[in-house]
């Protein structure tokens, strides 16, 4: 999730134009708490407008590609 929240530090800021801890926050939360990508991407249409379509796209190849990497492990570290 590390390198998630980095992607998706550096995407938001290049959409929406400014770093926005709490947009930021919000997304990496949603996806912890196993929220759908339909639920996120209009929760993310309000702030990204047109953006939010091919970040979600974006995000979701990201996150297919992390579950088939062999070191990937569902279960949060603590």
């Amino acid at each position: 999730m590390e390198v998630m929240g980095k992607w998706i530090t550096d995407k938001t800021i290049e959409l929406v134009g400014f770093e926005d801890d709490i947009l930021i926050g919000t997304i990496i939360n949603m996806l912890q708490e196993g929220d759908g990508g339909k639920k996120i991407q209009l929760y993310l249409t309000g702030f990204m407008e047109k953006g939010s379509a091919p970040f979600m796209v974006e995000l979701w190849g990201l996150l297919v590609d992390a579950m088939s990497s062999p070191s990937w492990n569902p279960l949060p570290v603590h």
